[in-house]
Order: structure tokens, then C-alpha cells, then sequence
């Protein structure tokens, strides 16, 4: 079975300033510049497999083009075959939608606005940034510096709440009643839901930014990032 290829902005630009700008972001998908927008009569395998065309079928956008407006002169017809989101003055939004936008970004804009709308139409809403890390959890996926691992639900909500609560420590009672409140108070799966997480999170990070789950004996447990200099 071939992998599911990685969320991907493809942006079109020449501009030194806006290519420089996106690259100081961070972000749950991959950036890929180009200098110029795709003619699929030369080159049909610019044609995404597997990404939403308008009027053909909605699936899951895999990629997607930021597209400059105006268009250059060398670009004609109405349309394109391939999903994008156009950008730039606000006087060519009516043009970006009528030859079949997803979105349009209006100059100038910010990093976060880029990263908010990207996001929004690759489908990846539930992406969540755990602080002072280079983790990132999308879903129940998560993603770090020596590639992903996939958590079970448990795992997912455990990680988020002691992540939103550092560096609070939070109880095994609370986490057990709140994710397994028929599950009696002698039972031990949060420790051993939290020992396979913290085994995860090993696999994946590298020893800058490390994210740790500390015990805390016979009350619970708290999150902490290790920096090492």
C-alpha cells in the first residue's frame, strides 16, 4: 500500500519577501515553492491524485496551490484542475473565485492568517501545537523531530490535558474519571496508558525540547519540557 502523501502548500512566487516570511513559520503541513503556475497540457502530472476537484467528487486535499493574483499573461482559460487558494489585492477576489478559488488571502497578510486558512482546507482543524516543543498532534497522530507515532484516543486526550495544564500536575483520579468513569479507583490504566505514551514520546523526539511526564507518588502526574543547552 503506497503512503499517504503529507499535507502540502505549493506556493507559487518569485517574491524573495513573502517566500522568506512563510519560511519563518511553523507549521503541521509542508511548504514547496515554485516559480511558476503548472500548464497540465505540458506537464498532466501536475494533476493531484487523490485531491478534491471542484464539481468531481470532494475527498481529503493532500495539496494545494497558493496562486498569485494578477495572473500572469501567459496564463489563459477560466478554470484550473487542481485545487488553490489564490492571494494578493483585494480588487482580484471576484477573478480568484470565478476561475474556482478554495480561498483567497488578501496583501498583505500574516503568517498566522496563511497558517489558519492552509490549514482549514487541508483538513487538519484538529492540529494542536504542544507548547515549548517541536511536537505537534494532529488528531491522534503525533509528530516530531524523528518522524510520527499514532496514540490511541486515551493517549491523545491524556497528552493535551497535561499539556494545557503545565505546569499544574493533574490526578490520576481526575484523568481516570474523566476518561474511564466506569473503570473502578483500584484500577491501574492510567499507569500503564500513560507508560506506553511516555515510551511513544521517546520514539519520536530528540533531546532538544524533550517533553517528559513526571510522576508524582500517589497523586498523579505533570508535564515538563526538558531544554538542553
Amino acid at each position: 500500500m503506497a503512503d499517504t502523501p503529507s499535507p502540502t502548500i505549493i506556493v507559487v512566487s518569485q517574491d524573495p519577501f513573502l517566500i522568506g516570511l512563510l519560511e519563518t513559520g511553523s507549521f503541521s503541513f509542508a511548504l514547496r515553492f515554485v516559480s511558476q503556475i503548472p500548464n497540465l497540457r505540458e506537464d498532466p502530472g501536475t494533476m493531484i491524485q487523490g485531491s478534491a476537484v471542484p464539481g468531481i467528487g470532494e475527498t481529503s486535499l493532500r495539496q494545494l496551490y497558493l496562486v498569485p493574483f494578477p495572473l500572469p499573461g501567459s496564463v489563459d482559460g477560466i478554470g484550473f484542475l487542481y485545487p488553490f487558494m489564490g492571494y494578493g489585492p483585494e480588487t482580484y477576489m471576484e477573478e480568484a473565485f470565478t476561475r474556482g478559488a478554495r480561498d483567497f488571502i488578501r496583501d498583505p497578510f500574516s503568517v498566522q492568517e496563511f497558517k489558519a486558512r492552509s490549514q482549514r482546507l487541508l483538513g487538519i482543524q484538529g492540529m494542536y501545537e504542544i507548547p515549548f516543543s517541536n511536537l505537534k498532534l494532529i488528531e491522534t497522530t503525533l509528530w516530531g523531530p524523528r518522524g510520527s507515532v499514532e496514540l490511541s484516543p486515551e493517549e491523545a486526550k491524556i497528552l493535551r490535558i497535561l499539556c494545557d495544564s503545565a505546569p499544574q500536575r493533574v490526578s490520576r483520579r481526575a484523568l481516570r474519571r474523566y476518561l474511564w468513569p466506569t473503570v473502578s479507583d483500584s484500577s491501574r490504566v492510567v499507569d500503564i496508558t500513560i507508560c506506553r505514551l511516555r515510551k511513544l514520546l521517546q520514539r519520536i523526539q530528540n533531546e532538544e525540547g524533550n517533553l517528559q511526564i513526571r510522576s508524582i507518588r500517589r497523586f498523579g502526574y505533570y508535564a515538563t519540557v526538558q531544554k538542553n543547552c
